[in-house]
């Protein structure tokens, strides 16, 4: 993920022992290592606004660091106990910057708009779910414009409005697979 406000490159994926590792792209044509983090586990994915880090860590929730100082980088939030908890795929914030929508790709679970304003005291604020079949699941999220865009693997493309963060809805979707759903991961990514 690229944090623009910052110039700044993280990439999750590594192992545990380096579960993040952050490039300067003050000169972009070079970016420039300038330091890693141990995670509790793989770090999956992240979104990074303003040195703040949005950390989906896979089967151990979802957590948020403060990378300001990289030589120094804390862990200032961890939400790893709550509804529909699965693999925590990844995640997008919200142009507000208080709202996150998250996927647990395992299925059966909804995706989740989580309360980020105070984030150690992280709260769902409302579910999302394409509901066609107990085995669908989600994959990748973005948010635009008050709009969640979101792959669902059998089920497609769905676009939920999150204009009431409290009562969001199906805005559209778009069947991507003919397939039937199984306990396997195909279709829309």
């Amino acid at each position: 993920f690229i944090d623009t406000t910052t110039a700044r490159l993280y990439q999750a994926g590594g192992s545990p022992n380096i579960g993040i590792r952050v490039f300067s792209l003050a000169n972009p044509e070079l970016p420039v290592f300038i330091g890693e983090i141990a995670t509790p586990e793989t770090s999956h994915d992240l979104y990074v606004h303003n040195d703040t880090g949005f950390v989906n860590m896979g089967f151990s929730g979802f957590y948020v660091y403060d990378f300001s100082d990289i030589n120094n980088i804390q862990n200032i939030g961890i939400f790893d106990n709550y509804v529909d908890n699965g693999y925590n795929h990844s995640g997008w914030l919200d142009v507000h910057r208080d709202l996150y929508i998250m996927a647990d790709e395992t299925h059966g679970m909804r995706m989740k708009l989580v309360d980020v304003s105070d984030v150690g005291n992280m709260d769902i604020v409302s579910f999302m779910h394409s509901d066609i079949n107990p085995l669908s699941i989600a994959h990748n999220q973005i948010i635009h414009d008050h709009i969640v865009y979101g792959a669902y693997y059998h089920d497609g493309f769905y676009a939920f409005d999150i204009n009431d963060p409290l009562n969001p809805f199906v805005f559209g979707y778009y069947d991507t697979s003919e397939e039937p759903n199984s306990n396997n991961y195909r279709g829309n990514w």
